[in-house]
């Protein structure tokens, strides 16, 4: 997806991208009426979670319908203190205004032009519960790609390649590992066709996606539970729209290219490989690689800097100074070379994708459509209606140091520090890769020699693997099976988002009491912030008490699907047992 698309994906999810249709209000503040598509359209797009039960999920949407009726109370009380003319807020209107007009013109040539037919839905159906995990190596070229295959073929590791050539960053340091389950619609096609037909263990031919050349080897396939049509349809439908609008962004992009032609300066081309020649103290047609070369722009002159480059938009120019700029911060095999203008024009039209949106979106009108109007005073009224909440109510709130100190002498339990605990890991690719180490060390290998020699992870071969002191939030599994050793011992293998490892307890720090004036800082914020969260609930309630509130249950219910839960079974409360089994010590 072009990086600009991603942006303006993005402000669309966060908007909505409801037609200029008239909708019921799902409530009214005073006069203000918040619309049904806050809660069909913009609740659903800001990441919520699948929920457990129709009954959590209307609790969901109550709770957010809620914050939009806070938020118009608030802005209306900030009409009252006069912020729809503060100089703060009117410049970020005006800084986002071309985000929403973004946003207006991603609705029109992408949003409104992907419909999902019956038909689409029932196939993907029969795709829907089978989930594959896999492993991939990216290249550049085919010939690369070709080459890696018929060495993988002939028994080169694939993990070891994939450590070595890959391009995928992600997934080259676990060996090509793509790092979970995927289901039918989460990858690029032709890439998903090919893996979901594949055998477990078998590798693919090369194949061709917008990112460059991909050999892909299916490691599991397996199934999740089946459901009705009816329980699914809404995940399908989403899936598949995404899915679609996808495939419409790259369509659009190869439209705006043909519409709006990217030309290169001929004269600052030749002048450009004049200078890398001289640069180089090479002759420009022996040495193709110069046509790459990185040119120090401090060498060049104020007046070379800003020669005209590229054209486009008819009169808009990206100086050589720029294009310099920024294709010297990019990896040499990815700079467009000097003798291939397609490549340059490619390279430029990335750069001033968001120029010619912006330009398309004027020409269509979309400034003057009354969505685009109606986004910006909603977000000129949530500008305004966070200053009330930022500025005026917590101007002045403070805490005593009194008041700190009673509290921690109160609350003793609050205040003690967690348990810390110090790993050395050697991490792995795979299971039985791990399970060949562990048994190395059963046989008597010092752990510290092993992960010098076969830890996986980038940087800790020279330290011995050692972690340092793990935090559970950010390495949740390695701290949960350090919690079960003794200082000294080593786990067996175990899986982690990042490979398996095998950890050794290195030391334990048991919980100890903080100190006040450890502390001090973080309880002066958080009871100041309670502090203000209560003063912004009575003003709230206040405004509440002038200002009649009006919700429409019926419409809210009307939102859930209850059909998405009718066959899903209720969580059984239990966790997961996790349990490690040490192997020893040494």
């Amino acid at each position: 997806m072009n990086k600009c698309w991603c942006v303006v994906a993005l402000g669309v999810l966060l908007a909505g991208c409801s037609k200029e249709t008239k909708q019921p209000p799902i409530a009214k503040v005073g006069d203000r009426e918040i619309p049904l598509y806050e809660i069909t359209e913009n609740f659903t797009q800001v990441g919520m979670p699948e929920f457990p039960s129709a009954a959590a999920e209307l609790k969901a949407k109550r709770d957010y319908l809620q914050k939009q009726i806070e938020e118009a109370l608030l802005a209306k009380a900030a009409y009252a203190h006069g912020l729809d003319n503060d100089i703060e807020v009117l410049e970020m209107v005006q800084n986002e205004q071309d985000k929403f007009l973004l946003d207006e013109l991603f609705r029109v040539e992408i949003i409104e032009k992907v419909k999902v037919p019956e038909k689409d839905v029932r196939n993907w159906y029969e795709h829907w519960f089978t989930g594959v995990r896999a492993r991939h190596i990216l290249v550049g070229t085919k010939r690369e790609a070709d080459s890696l295959r018929d060495a993988i073929a002939h028994g080169a590791d694939f993990a070891a390649a994939a450590r070595a050539v890959s391009k995928d960053p992600m997934s080259r340091r676990r060996g090509g590992d793509l790092g979970r389950t995927f289901y039918w619609g989460d990858l690029v096609e032709p890439f998903q066709e090919t893996l979901f037909n594949l055998k477990v263990n078998q590798v693919s031919e090369p194949i061709q996606t917008e990112y460059g050349w991909h050999i892909v080897e299916l490691l599991e396939k397996n199934d999740r539970d089946h459901q009705p049509l009816d329980s699914v349809r809404e995940a399908i439908t989403g899936k598949i729209k995404a899915f679609k609008q996808r495939e419409r962004q790259l369509v659009h992009r190869a439209e705006l290219k043909k519409k709006d032609p990217i030309e290169v300066v001929p004269e600052t081309l030749e002048f450009l490989k004049s200078k890398i020649a001289e640069f180089a103290k090479v002759d420009t047609l022996v040495i193709a690689d110069s046509l790459r070369r990185d040119v120090d722009t401090n060498f060049l002159s104020e007046l070379e800097r800003e020669k005209p480059f590229v054209r486009y938009l008819g009169d808009q120019v990206l100086t050589l100074g720029h294009y310099l700029q920024a294709t010297n911060q990019r990896p040499p095999e990815t700079k467009p070379p000097l003798d291939d203008q397609n490549a340059i024009k490619d390279f430029v039209f990335d750069a001033v994708t968001y120029d010619l949106l912006i330009d398309q979106a004027r020409k269509d009108g979309l400034d003057k459509s009354k969505l685009y109007t109606r986004r910006i005073k909603e977000f000129k009224e949530s500008m305004m209606a966070e200053k009330m909440k930022n500025t005026l109510l917590r101007s002045g709130v403070t805490v005593t140091e009194t008041e700190l100190k009673d509290y921690f002498d109160s609350h003793p339990q609050e205040f003690i520090e967690s348990m810390r605990l110090r790993v050395s890991e050697i991490l792995s690719d795979g299971k039985d890769s791990a399970q060949m180490v562990y048994q190395e060390f059963r046989s008597g290998a010092p752990f510290a020699k092993l992960a010098e020699q076969r830890t996986t992870r980038q940087g800790y071969q020279r330290n011995a693997g050692d972690l340092g002191y793990v935090k559970s939030y950010r390495q949740p599994e390695i701290y949960a099976v350090a919690e079960t050793l003794k200082v000294g011992q080593v786990s067996a293998p175990f899986e982690n988002d990042d490979g398996w490892s095998i950890i050794k307890l290195a030391e334990r720090i048991e919980p100890q009491p903080k100190t006040f004036d450890a502390i001090k800082g973080e309880l002066f914020t958080r009871l100041r912030e309670a502090r203000i969260d209560s003063i912004y609930r009575g003003y709230v309630d206040s405004l509440k008490s002038v200002t009649p509130v009006t919700i429409d249950e019926q419409l809210l219910e009307s939102t859930i699907n209850q059909a998405k839960y009718a066959n899903k079974p209720a969580p059984s409360g239990q966790p997961a047992d996790s349990q490690s089994t040490p192997g020893g010590t040494r």
